[in-house]
């Protein structure tokens, strides 16, 4: 889809009567369908900017400290791989179990059932711990707990 600007508007302004107190479920249906629709063109408008700069990128550091970004070229993250079959062979089974994760995406696309059927069979589910997040705060909370 193209986004219009008219698109844009009418979703920033369902946001703003949902920010507003509108509370009517069809209304913020929409509005949340229309928020992902922008979020899955500007990821792919972002994925096309970013690929087309690093071509050509100068190494200059953007600062835009209207918004609070900047942008710059950084260093791709480093990866690593393992030989699961040589480490197997290298070190005693028991000390081998400790170290090992079965990937159930990995499972799932190996179709085989009966694979499928003993990873499952063997599958111990646990809840995780609750965890503090940490968020920006918004302007209003910044006014009420100005310090």
């Amino acid at each position: 889809m193209c986004i219009t600007n008219a698109f844009t508007e009418k979703t920033l302004k369902g946001i703003r009567e949902y920010e507003a107190g509108n509370q009517n479920e069809k209304e913020m249906a929409e509005v949340l369908a229309s928020i992902k629709v922008l979020q899955e063109d500007l990821e792919k408008a972002e994925k096309l900017i970013k690929n087309d700069m690093k071509e050509n990128y100068s190494g200059e550091i953007y600062y835009f400290s209207g918004l609070g970004k900047k942008v710059y070229l950084s260093e791709g993250k480093k990866s690593s791989e393992y030989n699961v079959k040589r480490i197997q062979e290298s070190v005693p089974p028991e000390l081998f179990i400790q170290i090992v994760n079965v990937v159930k995406k990995k499972v799932d696309s190996l179709d085989d059932k009966l694979l499928s059927e003993v990873v499952e069979s063997n599958k111990e589910s646990k809840q995780g711990d609750p965890y503090l997040t940490v968020l920006k705060m918004n302007k209003t909370e910044l006014i009420e707990h100005k310090a």
